[in-house]
């Protein structure tokens, strides 16, 4: 297992990161990820997204994209999926909304 640290205010490295972790974590086994999955993320890439990762287990779960300011449109318009915004705390993951 690879742990990463960095502080909030650096994230040059976290685009490198995504991708690196994402491309291990497929080797570990079949089913990980599929045709579509991968097609989206070579499309985020292409377009600009500098890491991408499949995050979530089971059959669901989202696709976690690094994208720098500027290309961020781009991107939008390559992949056409629902964004959600998020950020980092000191707490972990919260959930603020669930639709239930």
């Amino acid at each position: 297992m690879c742990y990463f640290y960095f502080r909030h205010s650096d994230l040059t490295h976290l685009g490198d990161m995504l991708r690196r972790g994402w491309e291990l974590k497929k080797q570990l086994a079949g089913g990980i990820t599929n045709s579509k999955i991968d097609d989206i993320c070579k499309k985020a890439l292409d377009a600009g997204a500098e890491g991408a990762k499949l995050c979530g287990a089971g059959g669901g779960g989202f696709l976690l994209l690094y994208v720098p300011k500027i290309e961020q449109d781009r991107v939008r318009k390559a992949v056409g999926l629902k964004e959600m915004e998020f950020r980092f705390t000191d707490k972990g993951s919260e959930i603020i909304y669930a639709d239930n």
